[in-house]
């Protein structure tokens, strides 16, 4: 079985917060800011909290 981690990022340019989980946090991270599609797809500033 897979560890997931459970994460906060943020976006200075949008002020907003994001809640997540992941098993890859490297992985998610890199997928959050690469602009696409959903709520984190239109910044690519997102940080670690």
């Amino acid at each position: 079985m897979d560890n997931f981690t459970t994460y906060i990022i943020y976006s200075k340019t949008l002020d907003k917060f994001y809640i997540g989980f992941t098993s890859d946090m490297v992985s998610r991270l890199q997928r959050h800011n690469q602009k696409g599609k959903g709520f984190t797809g239109n910044e690519n500033d997102w940080q670690l909290v």
